[in-house]
């Protein structure tokens, strides 16, 4: 999926994209490089099999073993090393497997 966000001098165009081992990575287009860069990811090893972009900062994700969880990038914080990461807020049993 694939969402625009108005920034005072700068539109950002981003894309959360599903590893099945990797988890959840949300990465930024650049059209006048025609580029995508990687901008923040999940650090956990989800096994994922579905996402979704909620809003800007919040995404769901399904794995493997029959949970959604839900991840947040934290934009306003002072380090980048805060800034790339996706932090997990929420985690639910769904008991089936979501691959859509």
């Amino acid at each position: 999926e694939i969402q625009e966000r108005e920034e005072p001098q700068t539109k950002e165009q981003l894309a959360i994209v599903g590893d099945l081992m990797r988890s959840i990575s949300l990465v930024q287009y650049y059209p006048e490089h025609s580029t995508l860069e990687e901008v923040a990811r999940d650090f956990n090893a989800n096994w994922t099999t579905a996402v979704s972009m909620l809003t800007d900062d919040v995404y769901l994700g399904g794995e493997n073993w029959n949970n959604l969880y839900v991840l947040r990038r934290n934009t306003k914080a002072t380090t980048e090393e805060v800034r790339c990461r996706l932090d997990t807020v929420g985690e639910f049993h769904l008991g089936e497997m979501v691959n859509k």
